[in-house]
């Protein structure tokens, strides 16, 4: 973990600080970090006063400073009422807890690929925030700031490859990028709505207007019409070149509300243990698929391919700050 008074690998930035108070949505303490949000917590639970975690798990034996809050439907039509709770829970602790002004944090880190409608639940878990925060305006103003957890998956499909140099030069490599495919698109659709629904909530707070809501209502209705189907096809009423140029307006979207909210950027594919399950239930059904019957083969199969975009937990985490 980053010691007190150091800084981020990630973007040279003291990592917290008793000015601020985290709020992280999805997730909670661990004392062994098996997700991006869970060492997140880890690494701000080193300098911060206290912090509050949110995700359905109920968790025992918190250290100090910890503040779990349990909710199931953050992700669900009114979930909106859930993110309130914890946004007036955040004001109290502000008050009990913090001897000076501090700006409220709030980590969304709700994004899911596998499950039941992932896409659809993407989409109503931004839009529940979005609700909220809206909401709370006349009791926070404008001092907050929101983080997004992003995905390379959200880059514009044209998007170049990088290059690895090595023996001083003298050999370079294509390092294929994350970006927009064809097999990623809903997925990747579903967290660019989820940027700017929260762009457009934060535009609403800052008296701005942001004009997002042709592309808003156009990405939801295309998620909608996929259902859990996370193929590219065009008949859902998105085609490539829309979401290309949709990914490509956000670097400057985001930037023109910098001062109140970043996506954490350059996250690929992380490994985790949460692979585990779904890997092992799945060797034992498709090992025969290209992997000999061997169930050992089938993971191996799903390591190595991804190998090219893959990168650790810790650094994930550590570009959200």
């Amino acid at each position: 973990a980053l010691e007190p008074g150091l800084v981020s690998d990630a973007s040279n930035n003291v990592l917290s600080d008793d000015s601020s108070l985290p709020i992280i949505f999805g997730g909670k303490f661990a004392p062994e970090p098996w997700s991006i949000s869970e060492r997140m917590v880890a690494l701000l639970s080193t300098n911060n006063k206290s912090i509050i975690t949110v995700s359905r798990s109920e968790v025992t034996n918190i250290p100090p400073g910890i503040m779990h809050i349990p909710k199931c439907c953050l992700d669900q039509p009114g979930g909106e009422v859930e993110f309130q709770e914890v946004m007036e829970q955040g004001l109290q602790q502000q008050q009990h807890h913090h001897s000076k002004p501090s700006t409220m944090v709030f980590y969304f880190t709700l994004g899911q690929h596998k499950g039941s409608n992932p896409f659809h639940r993407n989409i109503v878990a931004a839009e529940n925030f979005a609700t909220a925060v809206k909401r709370m305006h006349s009791k926070i103003g404008t001092d907050f700031k929101v983080v997004i957890t992003g995905t390379d998956a959200t880059l514009p499909s044209t998007h170049g490859d990088s290059t690895l140099e090595v023996d001083g030069g003298s050999k370079s490599y294509a390092v294929p990028k994350y970006k927009i495919f064809p097999y990623n698109f809903v997925y990747a659709m579903s967290k660019l709505c989820q940027f700017y629904l929260i762009a457009d909530a934060i535009s609403v707070m800052l008296g701005k207007d942001s004009g997002l809501g042709e592309d808003i209502n156009k990405m939801t209705a295309a998620v909608q019409a996929a259902g859990e189907n996370g193929l590219y096809d065009p008949k859902n009423g998105m085609t490539m070149q829309e979401l290309d140029r949709i990914s490509t307006a956000w670097l400057s979207l985001e930037q023109s509300l910098r001062s109140h909210l970043k996506v954490a950027a350059d996250i690929s594919i992380c490994y985790t243990p949460l692979h585990r399950q779904p890997w092992t239930a799945a060797s034992f059904v498709k090992c025969d698929v290209g992997s000999h019957g061997s169930p050992r083969g089938y993971i191996l199969q799903q390591v190595v391919r991804r190998l090219k975009n893959a990168m650790s937990i810790d650094k994930a985490a550590r570009a959200h700050f």
